[in-house]
């Protein structure tokens, strides 16, 4: 199966609107990601299979005020991978490339997503936009905290993925990052996974840490994040579900 789909997925967080001022028109980002995961396949015969990857992302993130939200429209400049990458793995990542997605962020959440081209599924983009996005509310003083519930549904290839994060805030500081002043938000949070992917049933838990730095223009102007998730794969053929643990690391960095 795809479990690497399953990687952006476990991803969660939120959306931010702090500050007066409409962002830029649109924000350019690298993603960088590193990804271990494991699946432990005794049960059918095959014993454990480590994979690793690594890869940067160089996005594109427009945000529009609307009637009771807004609408942010999300562009895959290019994708690659590192010279460790496997020929299957930036097959995947060349196929990102150029894929367009709009979502719609209503009362600080993503209530919707939809892609631009017929086909693509928006389990990546879904993840991506959640991490550029911390939600932090207007006006958010250093020493405010706070928690709050996303559930977000997102499409993964043959199947689908629903995820119910809890989420627990802290803006514990101010920094300056790339030249620029920034409200310091640190967070930690869980995960529960349900799902489904070509007739096989998925269930898991995941738990996260990450901190972002925010302009007063509402702009994330940097974030690191690294998520630990564990899934169980059933499925008809196997008396015993397949192990998937999956560990990554997010860096996000802003380009002038």
């Amino acid at each position: 199966m795809q479990a690497r789909a399953l990687t952006f997925a476990a991803l969660a967080s939120g959306v931010f609107t702090i500050g007066a001022q409409t962002p830029p028109a649109a924000t350019h980002y690298r993603i960088q990601q590193v990804t271990d995961q494991e699946v432990d396949l005794t049960a059918a015969g095959q014993g454990k299979q480590q994979k690793h990857s690594a890869s940067s992302l160089f996005v594109s993130l427009t945000l529009t005020d609307s009637a009771a939200g807004r609408v942010a429209h999300f562009v895959v400049d290019s994708a690659v991978g590192d010279s460790t990458t496997a020929p299957e793995t930036k097959a995947v990542l060349d196929s990102l490339r150029g894929q367009a997605f709009h979502a719609y962020l209503e009362k600080g959440k993503v209530s919707s997503i939809k892609a631009l081209r017929e086909g693509q599924p928006t389990s990546t983009a879904s993840a991506l936009i959640l991490a550029l996005t911390p939600r932090v509310q207007r006006d958010t003083k250093v020493g405010a905290a706070w928690t709050d519930t996303t559930d977000v549904t997102n499409d993964i290839p043959n199947g689908n993925m629903t995820i119910r994060t809890v989420t627990n805030w802290k803006a514990s500081g101010n920094e300056t990052r790339e030249g620029t002043r920034a409200l310091k938000v640190d967070a930690a949070s869980s995960s529960a996974m349900t799902g489904e992917q070509a007739g096989a049933k998925l269930e898991g838990t995941g738990t996260a840490t990450a901190t972002y730095y925010i302009a007063a223009d509402g702009r994330l102007v940097s974030g690191s994040s690294s998520s630990n998730s564990t899934l169980a794969i059933t499925t008809p053929q196997l008396p015993d579900p397949i192990p998937l643990t999956l560990k990554s690391s997010l860096t996000i960095t802003l380009l002038r």
